[in-house]
């Protein structure tokens, strides 16, 4: 059984922000032939990059999912209120390890971002 678990990123342990850095630098995907960036090489996604995308910024949360105690999703997302109480939720970055894709754990982990919300949805892959 998988557990989920969503915090602000302002919460993040520095076990998290190893994680989701190591989980995303090893699952994410691969630049492309016409990248100025690494060609053909993993797309990286340092402790510090995540320290600085999401964790010192205030509208930013994660939701992760772990299998036991090993973290094998996470999405990153902003949450903001625009017009005084109209809410919107953008999803930054998701990966899934792929030892476990085809579960749909993703969409799992979208689920406990939206669940019973009332912000209107913004999907970035």
């Amino acid at each position: 059984m998988y557990t989920y678990r969503n915090i602000k990123c302002s919460k993040m342990t520095e076990s998290d922000i190893k994680n989701t850095s190591r989980l995303f630098s090893n699952n994410y995907g691969i630049w492309s032939c016409n990248s100025a960036f690494n060609p053909g090489c993993p797309i990286k996604f340092s402790t510090e990059r995540v320290i600085n995308s999401f964790v010192k910024k205030p509208d930013r949360y994660v939701a992760m999912v772990f299998d036991d105690k090993n973290l094998i999703g996470h999405a990153f997302y902003m949450r903001r209120t625009v017009k005084k109480s109209q809410k919107i939720t953008w999803i930054l970055q998701l990966v899934v390890d792929k030892n476990y894709r085809g579960q749909k754990i993703g969409t799992k982990l979208i689920h406990s971002i939206f669940g019973l919300s009332d912000s209107y949805v913004c999907l970035f892959f």
